[in-house]
């Protein structure tokens, strides 16, 4: 018999684990997924490891709600109201004492509900800023040694854990005390209930033999009532978390048209203007770009070459101003059709994904070209690098920390560029990084490949206006 409760057990507790996880990934899958195709100016607002971690947390709240907390709590509340009519068979009094306690329990519940879920929601709030704090200053590690920020960064702990410390204690507290007023109660009543039995088997109407079943009768009533109490702080959390995630659903959507494109041979921008918050980005920009040259796009820092550009991706839209692919505005385009075909763009700060350097070559370009592409690789100088490395093109890397030098990931993301072959190219001060010669390699093989594409160069390099067709300045 023990073996069997046992075997059940393992395998219900197992199904719980995969079922809570599951809707967990899928819940962490769509609201990731949805986030993507957000308004860009909506998601930079948040921190990365905070976005991160608050998905994470929600979604693992949500799951456990559903799968294990609402059948523990039909399951709970099914055993209360089987029991209530049975106590009051056997003692009316006995009955209605417990069933005022269970009202004084969700009496309770009704009035702290809304504070138990305020102080939830500003304690995972200040938690998701602590946690950012502390990615912030893992990751930046290397900086803050070489500069010796050791007093600098000690205060910004000190500050962010100040603030989650003390929403932290007002939860904890409201917690607290809604478990230790719901202890209390169940403890008098059941104090209160042995001496309605006392009572009761003076009179006779219970008997010495059916004391212990009634014993037990009270001692799960008021477990499932303990137990349905926890489940109305677990209903809290989960409506913050479902709450904040459905926050984050609400994004506003970017907006994109459904007309396709082959190619893109003509490129405008009529007087655009950018504001982020009260701050004038540029205004009144137009600019004309065509396939078969070489644009040059330079200025001082913060002047919105960077911003300008991801105007034309799309990513941001202007406050003024219209952009044209072909003659077709951008409004109507399928952009997405368009920059995955395309368009490609070297950031200024190179992404690098999980895994070797050639999957980071070859990430999100159409394995059909694969000859074409191995071919390409192995001929490109600026690649030249990888042969001195044990593993060559399969030495794995890390998305963040890697093994390569700046300037060596700035040759895998040119050369990522050069290799999905766009018929617009956008570089972002691609040969900050770049020794002389890769400099030279990198000019020479934007000359040989203009004719059939629009590139668009952002740089400081005053050696990049010798290749340039037009400069536009910023």
């Amino acid at each position: 018999m023990a073996f069997a409760e046992f075997i059940v057990s393992w395998c219900v507790n197992d199904l719980n684990i995969r079922l809570s996880n599951k809707i967990a990934f899928q819940l962490e899958f769509d609201t990731l997924r949805y986030i993507k195709f957000v308004r860009y100016d909506s998601i930079r607002k948040y921190n990365d490891a905070y976005l991160t971690q608050r998905i994470n947390n929600d979604a693992v709240c949500i799951g456990d709600f559903v799968v294990e907390k609402l059948p523990e709590f039909f399951a709970n509340l099914a055993l209360v109201l089987a029991i209530i009519p049975l106590l009051f068979v056997i003692d009316v009094f006995l009955g209605a004492l417990l069933t005022a306690v269970i009202a004084v329990l969700f009496l309770i519940y009704f009035l702290s509900r809304r504070i138990y879920y305020h102080h939830n929601k500003e304690m995972l709030e200040t938690q998701g800023g602590f946690f950012a704090m502390l990615s912030n200053q893992i990751f930046n590690m290397l900086t803050i040694k070489i500069n010796s920020w050791y007093t600098e960064t000690d205060n910004e702990f000190v500050k962010a854990v100040s603030k989650f410390f003390h929403k932290s204690v007002k939860f904890l507290r409201v917690d607290f005390s809604i478990t230790t007023v719901a202890s209390l109660l169940s403890r008098l009543a059941y104090g209160s209930s042995i001496i309605i039995i006392a009572r009761a088997i003076g009179k006779g109407s219970v008997t010495i033999g059916s004391l212990a079943v009634v014993i037990i009768y009270i001692q799960l009533l008021l477990s499932s009532t303990h137990k349905l109490t926890e489940f109305s702080k677990n209903l809290q959390l989960h409506q913050v978390a479902r709450d904040r995630i459905k926050e984050l659903f609400n994004m506003e959507y970017e907006n994109n048209g459904f007309k396709k494109l082959s190619t893109i041979d003509f490129l405008s921008a009529q007087e655009l203007a950018v504001n982020i918050g009260d701050q004038t980005i540029f205004t009144d920009k137009t600019l004309e770009f065509e396939k078969g040259k070489v644009y040059l796009i330079k200025g001082e820092n913060g002047s919105g070459k960077s911003t300008f550009v991801n105007c034309l991706l799309g990513i941001i839209k202007p406050c003024n101003g219209d952009i044209y692919y072909n003659g077709e505005h951008i409004g109507s385009l399928d952009l997405y059709q368009i920059r995955k075909e395309l368009i490609s763009f070297t950031e200024q700060e190179p992404y690098m994904q999980e895994g070797t350097i050639l999957e980071n070559l070859t990430y999100g370009i159409d394995i059909k070209r694969k000859e074409e592409i191995f071919r390409k690789i192995n001929s490109m100088p600026l690649l030249e690098f990888s042969k001195e490395l044990s593993c060559g093109l399969e030495t794995q890397l890390k998305s963040k920390k890697t093994n390569l030098s700046g300037g060596e990931k700035q040759k895998v993301a040119i050369c990522r560029a050069l290799i999905k072959n766009s018929e617009l190219m956008l570089f972002d001060e691609p040969t900050s990084a770049l020794d002389q010669e890769s400099i030279h390699s990198f000019m020479l093989e934007i000359m040989q490949i203009k004719r059939e594409h629009i590139i668009i160069i952002i740089s400081h390099d005053a050696r990049i206006s010798s290749i340039a067709d037009k400069v536009y300045e910023f």
